[in-house]
């Protein structure tokens, strides 16, 4: 598993990605993981080569009386999430 934080590092390992010839999926979300995402990881990793799990709370998503800061966030238990996730589904990592 890989742990991106720059929008340079996602387009290289796409690039990279591409030029193996390897399907990619994307799982867009704001974190706090829970049993329906963990559900869309499971089908996209059934469909795909290589699963990306954004993690990235939107300030814009929320509408002028609510606070994007209030939004829950636990990195570290969506990280555990998504790497008990690519245990069970077998996903090869890759580079």
């Amino acid at each position: 598993m890989h742990k991106i934080t720059t929008v340079a590092e996602m387009r290289s390992l796409a690039a990279e990605l591409k030029s193996a010839g390897k399907k990619i999926a994307l799982v867009g979300t704001q974190g706090a993981l829970h049993p329906g995402q963990e559900a869309l990881i499971r089908a996209a990793a059934e469909r795909a080569d290589v699963v990306v799990v954004s993690i990235f709370i939107n300030p814009l998503q929320f509408g002028r009386n609510e606070i994007a800061t209030s939004y829950p966030r636990n990195l570290e238990a969506d990280l555990q999430i998504c790497e008990s996730l690519r245990r069970a589904c077998r996903v090869r990592t890759f580079r």
